[in-house]
């Protein structure tokens, strides 16, 4: 599959901290839009993480999820399947993570 974009409008918005994590992120995450017509009118939103070991040569992995009642969040971020108590969750790493390969 091919994409070719003639212009692409991005608006990206760098994070320093996550609500249930403690402490500051061991990897940079920025968030943002990018549009995908000329108009600008359909965007997708992204996640960018780069990776923890060697961000200049290790791969680049494009992970695309979500859409009509599916979380963008469900593949990133692994959730515990307990019940809700309406508290903002703990965030925690995980020694496996992905951000640590690609």
């Amino acid at each position: 599959m091919a994409m070719i974009f003639s212009r692409v409008v991005i608006t990206q918005s760098p994070v320093k901290s996550l609500p249930g994590f403690h402490g500051p992120l061991p990897f940079e995450l920025e968030t943002g839009y990018v549009g995908v017509d000329e108009s600008e009118n359909v965007q997708l939103f992204y996640y960018f993480v780069k990776s923890e070991r060697n961000p200049q040569n290790d791969p680049l992995m494009l992970w695309l999820t979500g859409g009509p009642g599916c979380s963008t969040l469900s593949g990133p971020i692994d959730f515990k399947n307990e019940e809700y108590n309406g508290s903002i969750p703990s965030l925690e790493l995980r020694p496996p993570s992905w951000t640590k390969f690609v």
